[in-house]
């Protein structure tokens, strides 16, 4: 919710939160998804500051690069580096401001720029304004996905506890394993379905796999969620073991959703939980075969 760093930060600072003061020197990068940043005059940021907010005031100088997405922007302080913003509300930058390089501003309105500031080229680009639709539409879209989410992993975890308890246990144990898995089967399973569809004779069997490898990735997704909702849970209430129940499922799919939209890396740590998760998925899912297989064949014996 709040979180205030007064001290110095001899590596990076990742931060996921709400109201977000930083009041100390920080040596290397500055990764944020924040409701509102504030940094210092004591602050100071010794690489890159990556962020997304809905406010931020920029006060301490930053000696790489700054790129940033939000609302509100007030920069009054010193950046070493190129300089990227895209914001919806205003760009401001006071008089303390000293910017040499370029600035790539897209907005709704022009930057205002305070006595005193020194700043460079400011490239504005005016955002179009049928945009607000397209924004309005996907946000709608973003919001029914997440409520589907929510949904889905209610009734995967209330209606299948044992087997999704027993996924994400293994996703716990073997998150190496499980990602190699998990890459090598979003591979080799297309790949093997269009061998199956070429040769004529396997396109039935072809069609039922790639069903089974969509339906895997989708379920793949809610266990990723929740996984990140109940370890999150664990580490924060100091638990003994992971529970999955609605709170998991709430926090997991909302989180997971969110962390998406962090710069650069948002998209890898997403994409490296749902392989998790699909390694997972795929094992239980070929052992659950295996153990009909073998069951069938004791009946018929």
């Amino acid at each position: 919710g709040t979180l205030v760093i007064n001290g110095s930060v001899g590596g990076d600072v990742r931060v996921l939160g709400g109201k977000v003061t930083i009041n100390g020197p920080v040596k290397g990068d500055v990764l944020m998804l924040a409701g509102t940043l504030t940094v210092t005059e004591k602050a100071s940021i010794g690489s890159d500051l990556v962020m997304s907010a809905g406010t931020l005031d920029l006060n301490g100088p930053v000696a790489g690069s700054v790129r940033i997405a939000g609302g509100s922007v007030t920069i009054n302080s010193k950046i070493n580096g190129a300089v990227s913003v895209h914001i919806s509300d205003q760009l401001v930058f006071g008089a303390q401001a000293d910017i040499a390089s370029p600035v790539a501003y897209t907005g709704r309105q022009a930057a205002v720029v305070r006595d005193g500031a020194k700043v460079g080229q400011i490239n504005f680009t005016p955002e179009k304004s049928n945009k607000k639709g397209i924004l309005g539409l996907l946000g709608a879209l973003a919001g029914l996905k997440l409520l589907a989410g929510i949904f889905a992993g209610l009734l995967l975890v209330y209606l299948l506890p044992k087997r999704s308890g027993h996924i994400i246990e293994n996703m716990r144990r073997r998150p190496w394993a499980n990602l190699g898995m998990g890459f090598l089967a979003l591979i080799v399973i297309p790949v093997v379905s269009l061998v199956l569809t070429v040769i004529l004779i396997g396109y039935y069997v072809a069609f039922i796999v790639l069903l089974v490898y969509l339906l895997c990735l989708a379920f793949a997704g809610l266990l990723a969620g929740i996984f990140l909702g109940a370890w999150l849970i664990k580490l924060l209430t100091k638990k003994p073991a992971m529970v999955l129940d609605w709170q998991a499922v709430l926090v997991g799919m909302v989180l997971f959703g969110l962390v998406a939209f962090i710069p650069l890396v948002g998209w890898i740590f997403d994409l490296a939980l749902l392989l998790i998760a699909f390694g997972a998925l795929v094992q239980f899912t070929w052992a659950d075969m295996r153990r009909d297989r073998a069951g069938l064949s004791d009946k018929t014996a």
